[in-house]
């Protein structure tokens, strides 16, 4: 990941770009985004929230743009399924 942690403050917009990658060796390997969850497991994201959807996935690499709203008040984090050369 190219942005482990992306902090976004309650109530307040924001947008955060994160792209992903997976390597074995020196090989980047093709990759897939399974559906993205909250705090452990919840479906959906928090209120206030959104990932631009479909992920964008170009050249092995899996782009996340994340935004929140004024309305966005939750604390916790996204789980992010990755599967790798599958």
């Amino acid at each position: 990941m190219t942005n482990e942690n992306c902090s976004f403050p309650a109530g307040t917009v924001g947008n955060a770009t994160c792209d992903i990658m997976v390597y074995k060796g020196t090989e980047k390997l093709s990759l897939s985004i399974g559906t993205i969850t909250h705090d452990n497991g919840l479906a959906g994201l928090p209120t206030g929230m959104s990932i631009d959807n479909p992920v964008s996935i170009s050249n092995n690499v899996a782009t996340l743009s994340i935004h929140t709203t004024n309305t966005f008040n939750s604390n916790g984090e996204l789980n992010i399924p990755v599967t790798a050369d599958g």
